[in-house]
Formats: C-alpha cells, structure tokens, sequence
C-alpha cells in the first residue's frame, strides 16, 4: 500500500532530514523546534496528512501517517511530535461546523496549539462564552496561528450540568493573537524541543461556532471520509508513531555503538558480548512486533469505515490497545537499550539519555499511557470504562 501523497511526503522528509538533525540541539536548549525546522514542515505539507482533502490537506491512510512521523522522530522525536500532534489536532477540528473549520484550514501557514487542562470556566453570553483561564502542554505554540484549550460551563458560579447530569465540558478554538503564551513554561524532563509552554486567556469570547459541547461526533461534509470514522480511537496512534521513532533511533544508535565500544575493565566489546547479543534480538523483535501490530490494526479499521460501519467501543478499542501496546514496548525497548550503553548511556554527548528522557516524557501522555491498558480492560470484561473519550 503506497498512494502518490505518500511517496512524495517521504522523499520530502528524507531531504528534511540533515535539516532535522542540524536544529536538533538548538531544540533542546531553548525548549521550542527550530523555526527553519517548522517552516519546512509547513512547505512540505507535512502538518497537514489528516487536513481533509476538500481543505488542502492530504487526508492520508493512518499506516502512511504513522510510517511518516516515526521517520521525522527516528531523527529527532520532538521534530516528530509537532507533526504527529498537528495531524491530530487537525482530525478533531471535525467537531466544529464546517463554516469554522474551513476559516481555519483554508489559511495555508495553519497550525493549532493547545492543552484541555485543566478546564476553564466558561460563562454563556450571547452567540458564544466568556473564557478565563490557563492549560498546559500547547506544542508548537509559539508558531500557531490558533489555539484550543478546555472549558467548564459555570452557572451561579457552579459547573452547568448536561443532561446526562455531568458538567458540561467544552472545547473551543480561538486566533493566536487572543491568547497569551507563558514563555519558559515547558520545562520538562525530555520532548523538550516541542515546546509545550501553557497558554491563557482572560476574559475570551468565544463564539459557538468554535466551541464544541463535548457529545457524540457529528462531523460536517469534509471529515466523513473513512480516514474520520475512526472517531476520537485515533488519538494514542500519532503518540504511538513518535515513540516508534525514538525506539528505532536508540537501536540504531545502540548497534552503532556495539561495533566500537569495549567497556571499560575488560577486553570483550559489546557486540561480542552474549547479554548484548540477546537483548538487541529481543528488543529488536518487541519493536517490530509492536509496529506491526499497529499496522495491522489500523488496516484492518481502515477496512471497517471503508464500508461505512461505525467504529462501536468493542471495535474501537483495539486502536487503543495497539497504540498503548506500542508505546509502553518501546519505552521497556529504550530502557533496555540504555542498560545495555553503560557509561555511554548518561552522557549529554550521546544520544542515549535523550531517547530514555524522552520515551518517559512521551509515555506520561494521558491518551497513550500505560493506564489505558485498565481502560480497554473494563470493555473487553464488559464494564463500563474510565475513559470517556471511548464513547465519542
């Protein structure tokens, strides 16, 4: 499976990638992806794989995305996540009237940042809200050109109920120039290079247009293709890809390693060392296993919305199942790895300790994270889950 979009997006991320590498350290150091970095992205339409077609975007088979951005994290994991997450915030801006969504992707430089907690208070006012408040982890934020971030309606200073008797819970899209951006807020153990600073706003209006009431997905026109019916099921894979990368970025650098280094003491270099031997195969079978079993999940729910079925919680759930499955592999991947380096391991001047600070930076993402595992096995034991985006 390869469709024209795919080639030409992979052969641009092959010729990004000296770019990627060259802006890698400037990255860490000053907690934000190089604007070169960004910029190229942008050129090559690479935010853009889950843009719908009807808006300039490439609106590309999820296996195709997935292979795209574990490339770019392969190189540099936060170069990676900006791509992956700008793909992904794209896909849920099918919860806005098709008016709104098209104001936002039509713009060619479009790019969205933003963080859902904690929620704000929302006040209802005439055609729209008033917002107040503060989110954290907003990647990308400084080159966004909008924003989202996560409300509570409040009435009589009490969180308004829906009629499901839970509080209603909003997610609203504003213009960058409406928000403030808390710069050297993002300061974190790796993933540095997104820079994931808060954002907040005070006293924002936001129209209904772009405010989505958190309910079951309705979407417009353009995002009923059967890349969208995957639901908000999609929301751990961009995750899962970037930790690929980082996985495959340490074996690599680890067999690079292998054929040079003689701990010290002895006489026996690593690659001739039985333990090494053994653990590279293991490691080496727990990631592929782990990418093909994504893979293989995300084709096969590709087949199901092909046919316009709907992706129910029992169908669903093995999107989530892969991609947690995924990540939690690579980050046991990494932390073999990084045993294996030895001393190697801890120096700044390896690349060792940025993969390991920054699997358990990725790894902590509440959509991804090892909690999940308890979440798909509430649906699989017939419970009702923890996790209410699975009902979305």
């Amino acid at each position: 499976m390869s469709s024209t979009e795919f080639e030409a997006l992979a052969s641009k991320v092959e010729a990004m990638k000296p770019l990627i590498r060259e802006h890698r350290g400037t990255a860490e150091r000053e907690r934000t992806l190089a604007a070169p970095v960004v910029e190229a992205m942008l050129d090559a339409g690479l935010l853009r794989a889950w843009v719908p077609k009807a808006y300039g975007g490439f609106e590309l088979h999820p296996v195709e995305a997935v292979q795209l951005w574990e490339s770019i994290a392969k190189e540099d994991a936060a170069a990676g996540w900006i791509a992956s997450n700008q793909s992904a915030v794209a896909y849920l801006t099918q919860v806005l009237p098709e008016s709104a969504s098209a104001s936002i992707w039509l713009e060619s430089d479009a790019l969205i940042a933003g963080g859902w907690f904690p929620p704000a208070p929302a006040v209802r006012v005439e055609g729209g809200f008033r917002v107040t408040g503060q989110w954290a982890f907003g990647s990308g934020c400084r080159y966004a050109t909008w924003l989202t971030g996560q409300a509570i309606e409040m009435e009589n200073g009490q969180p308004k109920l829906n009629e499901a008797g839970l509080p209603n819970l909003l997610i609203i899209f504003f213009p960058r120039a409406d928000g403030d951006i808390i710069e050297d807020s993002w300061d974190a153990l790796g993933m540095r290079g997104t820079g994931s600073n808060d954002i907040r706003v005070h006293d924002l209006f936001v129209p209904d247009a772009f405010t989505w009431s958190i309910s079951p997905l309705d979407p417009p026109a353009p995002f009923r293709g059967p890349l969208y019916g995957m639901r908000l099921w999609f929301a751990a894979v961009p995750i899962a890809a970037v930790a690929l990368g980082i996985a495959s970025a340490a074996l690599r650098d680890l067999m690079a390693l292998a054929s040079q280094k003689t701990p010290s003491y002895t006489t026996i270099g690593l690659a001739d060392r039985s333990i090494v031997q053994d653990q590279l195969a293991r490691v080496t079978a727990k990631v592929d296993a782990a990418r093909d079993y994504l893979h293989s999940t995300l084709n096969r729910t590709m087949e199901l919305t092909s046919t316009g079925s709907p992706l129910t919680p029992d169908r669903g759930l093995h999107l989530q199942l892969a991609s947690t499955h995924a990540i939690v592999a690579c980050q046991e991947a990494v932390d073999t790895i990084q045993t294996l380096a030895g001393t190697t391991g801890i120096r700044e001047s390896a690349p060792f300790e940025r993969h390991f600070r920054d699997i358990h930076t990725l790894s902590q993402h509440a959509f991804g994270s090892g909690a999940r595992f308890e979440s798909v096995g509430k649906l699989l034991l017939g419970r009702e889950s923890d996790w209410g985006f699975f009902y979305l």
